[in-house]
């Protein structure tokens, strides 16, 4: 009978343990508002970006962020909160998710008076277009054994429309040079 109570209680301790390192690695992934402010602004790495925004649906709200899709804008996921929270030195209560970007949301932003503030040309796939959409970039990681390059750059586009706005923030994309690299060394 000890033997049985024995083992029931290293279970119960074993199950406590692995409880209690599950919240704690889910208390330390949710990321902060500081650590959102920097993945939107540029200021972080792949690897921040992507554990800051791995589990969004669930970490946002953490941080006042509701999800607030807007029918007029499907390829966006955008968040708003109730409080401004400032971004690139200005305060919106919204922010968008697309793809590998995260993008602050103005609604008012002169997106003319932001390109030239931040030096982002309009790309040339959509110069003579009715509206603006660029982006630059402003620095690449360097390519590791488990990851490809990956370039951080600042996008500015503005989305016309039935519901427009101007998304400043960041896009971590992947080098399409290192990327091609490592499709051609599968040839070989």
């Amino acid at each position: 009978m000890s033997f049985i109570n024995f083992n029931l209680k290293n279970a119960f301790f074993s199950v406590a343990l692995a409880s209690t390192a599950l919240v704690a690695t889910n208390a330390v992934a949710a990321p902060t508002a500081s650590e959102l402010k920097q993945v939107l602004e540029c200021q972080s790495d792949y690897d921040h970006y992507h554990q800051a925004l791995s589990h969004y649906e669930e970490d946002l709200p953490k941080l006042g962020w509701k999800r607030h899709d807007d029918p007029h804008q499907p390829f966006i996921y955008i968040y708003k909160n109730t409080q401004a929270v400032e971004f690139f030195g200005m305060p919106t209560q919204e922010i968008g998710l697309s793809s590998n970007a995260v993008f602050a949301i103005y609604r008012q932003a002169d997106v003319k008076k932001l390109a030239q503030k931040y030096g982002i040309e309009q790309h040339p796939m959509f110069v003579g277009l009715p509206f603006f959409r660029g982006e630059k970039i402003l620095r690449t990681e360097a390519e590791t054994d488990e990851l490809h390059a990956v370039n951080h750059k600042l996008s500015l586009s503005e989305m016309t429309g039935k519901s427009p706005m101007i998304l400043l923030g960041c896009n971590y994309e992947f080098d399409q040079g290192s990327v091609d690299e490592a499709l051609a060394s599968l040839d070989h």
